[in-house]
């Protein structure tokens, strides 16, 4: 019983103490600057990676500009042929027998 009568007394003193401590001020313009602080670093981090991937971005249209001309070059190389080439193409691939001569003379 006497340590529960200790254990009581040494929390009231506890609690005591807590009452004997003087109030703090507060600082009426803490949070506006909390908030400008805050609002300054994240226009910060947007410029920043608005800064960073600009180049990034630009270089990339480049390399794909680059490669379009590349492709379209090569391309204009092996597909020029001559209308007959075109034609027996066409030919073949619809398995066509009869000329337009042939079926214009036939009617």
């Amino acid at each position: 019983m006497k340590k529960h009568t200790e254990i009581l007394e040494e929390v009231e003193k506890t609690i005591n103490s807590f009452e004997a401590v003087p109030k703090l001020r507060d600082n009426p313009y803490l949070f506006t600057r909390i908030k400008s602080t805050i609002e300054t670093d994240q226009n910060f981090a947007k410029r920043k990676l608005a800064f960073s991937l600009k180049p990034l971005i630009i270089g990339l249209i480049l390399i794909v500009n680059i490669l379009t001309g590349i492709f379209f070059i090569n391309a204009d190389k092996t597909f020029h042929s001559s209308d007959d080439t075109a034609i027996q193409y066409l030919k073949y691939d619809y398995q066509i027998t009869q000329t337009y001569n042939e079926f214009t003379t036939s009617n």
